[in-house]
């Protein structure tokens, strides 16, 4: 398998998963990109997604103090944040 399928979060390519005993790929189509983006992520992207998702449930447990129009608003900003900074240390290591 040569084509690698593209991070819609820093436009890389997402990594093959493959079996270290065989050698075999058995994974090209990286991981879910929500709530960053609705699409698919490399590795590294996916680890800013998975601390995006223990941010969102925090808040979710701030309900009380936290409006759902701030949280919103704020899970957004995190996500931009995290799509640009990604894109910019991409260009960076080229």
């Amino acid at each position: 398998m040569n084509k690698y399928e593209t991070c819609d979060i820093c436009k890389g390519d997402i990594d093959h998963h493959v079996d270290e005993k065989t050698g075999k790929t058995y994974w090209t189509h990286g991981h879910n990109a929500e709530p960053v983006l609705n699409g698919r992520c490399c590795d590294v992207c996916n680890e800013h997604v998975f601390s995006l998702r223990l941010k969102q449930m925090q808040m979710s447990r701030e309900n009380d103090v936290v409006s759902r129009f701030e949280k919103r608003e704020t899970i957004d900003s995190l996500a931009k944040f995290i799509i640009q900074d990604r894109r910019n240390q991409l260009q960076e290591s080229k």
